[in-house]
């Protein structure tokens, strides 16, 4: 009894097993070759440019939001508008920051650094190629200022981090 029980369970396990039933259709992707094609996707391009500031994962990269908190971090711990208690502290990245022995290694200069540069990739691409979607010209010269606007946002970032970049 037990063993037919187990033969009809594997023949059911196997017989049923992934089908097309399983594969997803993904609607938050945008191909490059078709980002800029009309107003809604340059619309996404722009936010994917905003979006640089408070991801919580850049292609794998950066695993914390930028501006949620590590930015606020960066810029004032060390000085004397946020004074860090390294006894609460129980991550060894914001220690180095409180007891000032921060140095290039830190795992928070490398996420903002990557954060910050793929903000000005993206910047870059709306920039280069808004001239050829097909929509408002005001709406269409409203994103490239905006882009570049960002654009320099990052920069003034990487500035104040890292000096002349």
């Amino acid at each position: 009894m037990k063993t037919k029980i187990l033969i009809i369970s594997l023949v059911i396990v196997l017989f049923t097993g992934c089908n097309d039933f399983l594969d997803e259709t993904v609607y938050s992707f945008a191909a490059g070759e078709t980002l800029f094609t009309n107003e809604e996707t340059a619309e996404m391009a722009l936010t994917g440019v905003y979006d640089a500031m408070n991801a919580s994962n850049i292609q794998g990269n950066a695993p914390y939001a930028l501006f949620a908190r590590n930015i606020h971090l960066l810029t004032q711990l060390g000085c004397d508008e946020i004074i860090g208690r390294t006894d609460y502290i129980a991550l060894a990245d914001f220690k180095a920051f409180c007891n000032y022995t921060y140095n290039s290694e830190s795992r928070f200069l490398a996420d903002a650094w990557f954060a910050l540069y793929a903000g000005i990739y993206r910047a870059n691409n709306v920039i280069e190629n808004m001239p050829t979607v097909e929509m408002d010209d005001n709406r269409k010269n409203e994103i490239i200022l905006e882009a570049k606007f960002l654009r320099g946002f990052y920069y003034s970032y990487l500035t104040w981090f890292f000096g002349a970049v």
